[in-house]
């Protein structure tokens, strides 16, 4: 299970984090489109409920006696 999670955050990075990311206007400077912060912004909040779910999961686990 943890690796599988590890890969579907890793292809969300990918797709959705750095696939989106645009030139840089500058060296290591970035201006991040309202589609790009929103994109983003949607993504962080799935993961942090689904990494809530797996820690629950996990906890429920460990502690069942």
């Amino acid at each position: 299970m943890p690796s599988d999670w590890a890969k579907e955050s890793f292809l969300i990075a990918k797709t959705d984090i750095y696939g989106l990311l645009g030139e840089p206007s500058s060296p290591g400077s970035y201006r991040l489109s309202d589609e790009y912060v929103t994109t983003a912004t949607d993504d962080v909040a799935r993961q942090l409920s689904k990494a809530a779910v797996r820690l629950a999961f996990i906890l429920n686990k460990a502690l069942r006696r």
